[in-house]
């Protein structure tokens, strides 16, 4: 069943050369620990200043009996010349909203952009501010542009097939106002 090889697999990923000719990899992006029973493939990542990555997985939450129920949590894998290593995955403070999405902004800041809102960390998921609104659409994906503009699109029409409900993507889009 799905949930049964939800429970053989853990994320990884793959890095590429300057030109994307050249692949490493697949470079494990949870906890060996963490690793047996993971139940999900989905994440995104943001890389901090310091050429760290933070992490945010969709996973099959650990505490849930039938192992149905789905949970975000949060991660940093340490760059460590070449490579990652992953530090350590916990729960995040915010609920599971389909595919992660991560942006790290010019301002500094990461955001996890989601169907249950809008949230930013300094501090790599130590402490998590919401943005005031509300969430996106489904499945959420995100760029900041030059002039500091950040677009999502998403999706209106969840998993349905194309044409079996009205279904349109839409773009979003404002600007971070930095106070101090």
């Amino acid at each position: 069943t799905r949930h049964q090889f939800g429970r053989r697999l853990y994320p990884g990923l793959l890095v590429s050369d300057k030109h994307a000719r050249n692949w490493k990899g697949p470079i494990p992006v949870v906890p060996k620990d963490l690793r047996k029973n993971w139940g999900g493939e989905e994440f995104d990542l943001a890389e901090l200043p310091n050429g760290d990555l933070f992490v945010v997985y969709r996973r099959v939450d650990p505490k849930s009996v039938k192992r149905n129920r789905e949970v975000r949590w949060q991660g940093l894998l340490k760059k460590k010349g070449k490579t990652w290593i992953p530090q350590h995955a916990k729960p995040a403070p915010f609920p599971h909203s389909g595919h992660p999405n991560l942006l790290a902004t010019r301002e500094g800041i990461v955001m996890h952009i989601a169907t249950s809102g809008i949230h930013w960390t300094s501090d790599a998921g130590q402490s998590w501010h919401r943005v005031p609104g509300r969430g996106t659409n489904y499945y959420p994906e995100s760029v900041q542009t030059k002039d500091g503009q950040i677009l999502i699109t998403s999706h209106i029409g969840g998993d349905n097939a194309y044409g079996s409900v009205d279904q349109s993507i839409l773009l979003e889009s404002f600007r971070l106002k930095v106070t101090r």
